[in-house]
């Protein structure tokens, strides 16, 4: 194929991945064309349109280590806009037996006097729960860890049975989605090391306090278009074709694109090159990924409902973390419930969940009945962070093809902040290479 003077990008993918790239592309003045297949931008982390309400694909958490997330959402946005999250100090509360809040004080001390006067836990735990997170920064460097399950690590360092209960494996689900008899100690440790070694701010919890798509996809489309991008939504992506005038998309013959920026979830790829053939030992290991699920159950009750917190866990039960969107988001009453990994869930239908997670609800908090109910389910919403979890960058054979997505950071999980990292390296790879 014949290299083109002047860049010109298609990208197809308009999830968090696909319009990181879109954006830092845009913002260089290189122009680009997104594809989404749904009318709807975000990927697996998007806003939902129901006759109910509007409600997300997934209830997503997300860190104050997400460094590079909080940047491009700042990037896309007017300076009348705010960061539309929720910033709180490190609060961990499992109802009704644990609570951990991070001091007032200045890092670290914050969350080691936290960790002291942590409810829920006795001196020996909080002694070995202390032991294991000193020794974070020199086992992330270990090359036996690859190896191990998080499991394995903290039976290996010694963490009590409550220290397991209450920190580690809750935070293993909610930032792996895997349980951690499976999980990957060397992910895990990222995980750790970034958000409680990377300073002060690294640690809080940041809680959406608006719809998924409007945080950035939607901003992103916004600022991309201002600088002379095209997103397409509801444009589905049929055939790709190699050519000397460079990749043509769905048999678009008055635009050839230099660059092909595939940022689709990893499940769809292999239908989507057919026609690449240099890809076809990536599209082997993809082929091999296995996926874990997540589930999320919304539930609306009578407006004056609310949580004692905007987000909590319940302890023993089917719900992990509930989420009060009537404080985060302005959904008075609407209470949404996550709950990741496998699990006796996903064989029960929609009505049985709800009223499963109801029940929990109504016994915990003294919730009245609720008015109606939605329950959506993502079978593939992660990538499986398991020690054998196979290794694909952003890089393909085929020359000016690139991959972006979560999956392609290895050593970080499934998540918005990986899938934003992702796009951004494919940026910077055609800024870097070529002139324009």
């Amino acid at each position: 194929m014949v290299k083109q003077k002047k860049l010109n990008v298609a990208v197809v993918g308009g999830g968090w991945a696909g319009m990181s790239v879109g954006a830092d592309l845009a913002d260089n003045k290189v122009p680009v064309t997104i594809f989404e297949a749904s009318k709807t931008l975000g990927g697996r982390a998007r806003a939902v349109d129901t006759s109910e309400a509007i409600l997300d694909n997934g209830l997503h958490i997300l860190i104050g280590a997400y460094k590079k997330t909080l940047s491009k959402i700042k990037q896309v946005s007017e300076e009348s806009q705010k960061t539309e999250v929720l910033r709180l100090p490190l609060n961990l509360e499992i109802h009704p037996n644990f609570s951990y809040r991070a001091s007032s004080l200045f890092y670290p001390l914050n969350l080691m006097i936290g960790l002291l006067n942590a409810k829920g836990l006795n001196t020996i735990d909080k002694l070995s729960a202390f032991f294991f997170i000193f020794l974070i920064p020199l086992l992330h460097k270990k090359k036996s860890i690859s190896e191990k399950t998080v499991s394995q690590l903290l039976h290996q360092f010694y963490q009590s049975h409550n220290v397991k209960k209450y920190i580690w494996e809750p935070i293993c689900l909610a930032a792996l989605n895997t349980p951690s008899n499976i999980a990957s100690a060397r992910v895990f440790l990222s995980v750790l090391r970034e958000s409680l070694f990377q300073g002060a701010r690294s640690s809080d919890l940041l809680l959406p306090s608006n719809d998924l798509s409007n945080i950035f996809p939607n901003k992103a489309k916004a600022f991309i278009e201002k600088n002379g991008g095209l997103v397409l939504t509801s444009t589905r992506v049929t055939s790709i074709e190699i050519t000397d005038r460079g990749f043509i998309i769905n048999d678009g013959r008055t635009n050839a694109y230099t660059h092909l920026i595939l940022a689709v979830a990893p499940n769809h790829l292999p239908s989507l090159v057919r026609s690449l053939p240099s890809i076809k030992k990536i599209i082997k290991k993809v082929e091999n990924f296995e996926y874990q699920p997540i589930v999320s159950v919304y539930l609306q009750y009578p407006k004056e409902t609310t949580l004692p917190k905007p987000m909590i866990g319940v302890e023993d039960s089917v719900c992990q973390w509930v989420f009060d969107r009537g404080t985060l988001l302005g959904q008075a009453g609407l209470i949404g419930v996550v709950i990741s990994g496998p699990g006796k869930h996903e064989t029960s239908d929609n009505k049985s969940l709800a009223m499963a997670v109801h029940r929990t609800l109504e016994r915990e908090f003294g919730f009245p009945n609720f008015l109606w109910h939605r329950v959506i389910r993502e079978k593939k919403a992660t990538l499986k962070s398991s020690p054998d979890r196979q290794d694909i960058g952003n890089d393909t054979d085929q020359e000016n093809v690139f991959l972006a997505g979560d999956y392609t950071e290895s050593e970080y999980p499934s998540t918005i902040e990986a899938a934003v990292r992702s796009g951004e390296k494919c940026a910077k790879l055609i800024l870097k290479n070529e002139r324009f």
